[in-house]
């Protein structure tokens, strides 16, 4: 087996482990929460990880491989990971995948919205403070702080709002919606 290969198998592996460890949180969350997983938006449209859907918001989420030390600058298309490697800014596509998500569903849920980009552990961040804030509309986290982070984004909406942004019946609405809308998801 050739070298790359070999690498391209363990990177998969590894994101195949992310993933199940993902959903089992998401499972375990006690909320009317629905969530998608490997969904496209249209022709040619990169996949989202997941589109999760809960009374707190709606979370587009993209599951980034790389671990290390993470350098980023929200306005810049290109991070730093390990003071050397260049690599892409996945907020750019995020907002991209944000955008055909809202294309199918109904405007007045398009302020709802929370695009995360989650990192392996045990990655370290250099980056501003606003990125992992409950209350930003974009969130740099490690794999295993996403069910955390949802839950949390839920208890603080309870709080501010008098009702939930998403009832049970809205969640199941916009997951019909989106999933007739949307392809590829599981």
């Amino acid at each position: 087996m050739k070298l790359q290969n070999i690498f391209q198998k363990k990177k998969k592996d590894t994101r195949r482990a992310m993933m199940k460890e993902i959903e089992e949180g998401l499972e375990q969350l006690p909320h009317p929460i629905q969530y998608m997983r490997g969904v496209s938006a249209g022709s040619g449209a990169d996949s989202m990880d997941y589109v999760i859907l809960s009374p707190g918001g709606i979370f587009i989420v993209n599951q980034q491989t790389e671990t290390g030390h993470i350098q980023a600058d929200m306005e810049e298309k290109t991070w730093y990971l390990n003071d050397t490697v260049e690599i892409a800014n996945p907020f750019s596509r995020l907002d991209e995948k944000r955008e055909a998500v809202q294309a199918g569903i109904p405007s007045q849920y398009h302020d709802y919205f929370v695009s995360i980009a989650s990192f392996l552990s045990p990655s370290t961040f250099d980056i501003a403070p606003i990125w992992r804030k409950s209350s930003s509309s974009r969130i740099l986290i490690h794999h295993q702080e996403l069910s955390e982070y949802i839950q949390r984004n839920i208890f603080i909406s309870r709080f501010q709002q008098k009702t939930p942004l998403l009832n049970k019946e809205t969640i199941t609405m916009l997951y019909d919606t989106l999933s007739s809308s949307l392809t590829g998801h599981r």
